[in-house]
């Protein structure tokens, strides 16, 4: 009768749950290793969409506000002679959707070969720049408020300035004395508009950003 051979006699119990127990220790550090990860992940892309946010509402905030002023052709000089600034509905640029914020109004002159005002004015163009905002729905369940900010004029274009807002922000306009006023009307425009809101991206599973609560960027008028 042959005996079998050495190598073929297989594991004992005692070496399955030694290697059962050492494969539940690897697995288990695996896990923690992997949640880490995301989890660092998650917050990392949490906070650059905040950061995005912030930022692209303050380059389009400082050169709408900077530069509104509505101008005709006078004889004597450049003074503002009709509305550029407007609060909630906006004519001649209102957004197909969602609710309007504020609009600005400016000139744009081409330049010309010597110092020819008429040239300037006869090639100026009306621009506007309205924001408004949308509400959607993250995968997640979660609500964001996205500002929108909608161009017309001698260029065209509709984009989203902030996709991560918890509420609608509010809009406030500064008379030169910095008392708070109405940003409507004609000159004397407000010297400067101050956009508030709260940044927070609710769209990541885990995380743990509190985002920008009551972010304020405050920009001024440069037109004379």
């Amino acid at each position: 009768m042959l005996s079998p051979r050495r190598d073929e006699d297989g594991f004992t119990l005692i070496e399955l749950v030694v290697t059962v127990a050492i494969l539940g220790i690897i697995v288990v550090a695996l896990i923690g290793v992997v949640f880490g990860y995301l989890r660092t992940s998650n917050e990392t892309s949490t906070r650059l969409n905040e950061s995005t946010d912030q930022q692209f509402v303050s380059a389009y905030w400082q050169q709408d506000v900077s530069s509104f002023g509505v101008r005709g052709k006078p004889s004597g000089g450049t003074i503002p002679t009709s509305q550029a600034v407007w609060e909630g509905t906006a004519p001649g640029c209102a957004p197909s959707s969602g609710g309007a914020l504020v609009m600005f109004a400016w000139n744009d002159f081409k330049s010309a070969p010597t110092d020819d005002k008429d040239q300037a004015w006869d090639g100026a163009s009306s621009n506007r720049a309205t924001y408004y905002t949308k509400t959607v729905a993250n995968s997640n369940g979660t609500s964001q408020v996205q500002l929108w900010r909608k161009r017309c004029g001698d260029t065209t274009s509709d984009i989203v300035v902030a996709r991560h807002l918890t509420g609608v922000p509010t809009v406030t306009c500064y008379s030169n004395a910095g008392a708070a006023t109405g940003c409507t009307g004609t000159s004397p425009y407000p010297a400067t508009v101050r956009i508030s809101m709260d940044v927070q991206d609710l769209s990541q599973t885990v995380h743990a950003s509190t985002g920008y609560s009551n972010l304020t960027l405050t920009a001024q008028r440069r037109q004379g």
